[in-house]
């Protein structure tokens, strides 16, 4: 008595399966990118505006560095010609990166809203538009950094920082 054993073609998944899998992945990987890149906090120290991120390392502005602060309100973000990071229509997490915008050239963007105020940050090199939970509070202690009065404090883009300001 013998026993038979045979081995078929390999059962290949349909195309369609590839493609979504493709998608699901890609989708989940900008997803990661945005949450890990977008600011968290904004911490006032002795030498700078320190602005925290999610799951990669803090961007550093030097008060040295800062020329003007200054209050804008926008009706929204502003056409953008040039994108380098999360920018509407992407901006579900918020908004971080290096934009060319019309009428105001090269500027970088750590916000999680386009509403009400932000503070501008204008240095030798381009503007920073910041989104503090409290922008009056945060443009008032800058501006007191700036002009040599304030202690530490850390400003959450989201109301609360609960125990840091």
């Amino acid at each position: 008595m013998g026993v038979a054993v045979g081995v078929s073609d390999r059962a290949e998944l349909p195309g369609f399966i590839v493609v979504l899998c493709g998608v699901v992945l890609t989708t989940v990987l900008l997803i990661a990118i945005f949450f890990a890149f977008t600011p968290t906090a904004y911490i006032l120290d002795a030498q700078g505006v320190m602005i925290a991120r999610r799951l990669v390392g803090p961007v550093y502005v030097p008060y040295a560095q800062v020329r003007n602060v200054a209050l804008r309100r926008f009706p929204g973000p502003p056409f953008a010609t040039v994108r380098l990071g999360s920018y509407p229509p992407w901006g579900f997490s918020g908004y971080f990166g290096r934009f060319k915008v019309e009428h105001l050239g090269w500027i970088r963007v750590y916000a999680t809203s386009w509403e009400n105020e932000m503070v501008v940050l204008e240095t030798e090199w381009e503007p920073y538009f910041l989104f503090p939970a409290e922008p009056q509070r945060f443009y008032a202690a800058l501006r007191a950094r700036l002009d040599g009065t304030a202690v530490q404090r850390c400003w959450s883009v989201a109301p609360g920082c609960v125990g840091r300001n």
